[in-house]
């Protein structure tokens, strides 16, 4: 089989095996079962999105963007308990009020969550953005903004 055609199958059983059903089942998969969802709607009537998760030991965590009834986006972090699914904590950064804050990628290390994403900046740019969490309660630990001087654009989609 040529290689697009397999890659093309490949993606299209990925894509039909994970839709779930109102039943909890997926439609190619019988027997797996969806154990919890989170739908999350902050404000009401607006869009959030989930970019990426990472699961550590007993949480899962969900990192994405959260529109606001302001119509900007907030860098949204959510922890769930990997069992139940739960809400353990939640966190929203917006940064200006004003701008479009997203976080793409999160990494997990001992204690610690670290998210990447980008944040708008007063002057309409965009700047490189690294927050850490403590894993357990959600506390900011610490949170860096990187805005290079005449640059645009400053975003990161992927952490190590």
């Amino acid at each position: 089989m040529k290689p697009v055609l397999s890659l093309a199958i490949g993606l299209l059983f990925l894509l039909l095996s994970s839709v779930p059903v109102a039943t909890g089942t997926w439609p190619l998969l019988r027997d797996v079962t969806l154990l919890w969802q989170d739908n999350s709607n902050r404000e009401g009537n607006l869009w959030d999105m989930a970019g990426a998760v990472a699961v550590k030991g007993d949480r899962v965590f969900a990192v994405g963007e959260s529109e606001t009834t302001a119509g900007s986006g907030a860098f949204t972090v959510k922890a769930y308990n990997a069992k139940n699914g739960a809400l353990l904590w939640e966190s929203y950064y917006d940064r200006e009020g004003d701008g479009w804050d997203s976080a793409s990628d999160v990494v997990v290390e001992g204690d610690k969550v670290f998210v990447n994403g980008y944040t708008t900046t007063a002057a309409g740019d965009s700047a490189f953005t690294v927050r850490a969490y403590n894993a357990k309660n959600g506390k900011l630990l610490w949170q860096d903004n990187y805005d290079r001087e005449g640059a645009l654009t400053d975003v990161a989609w992927r952490a190590a």
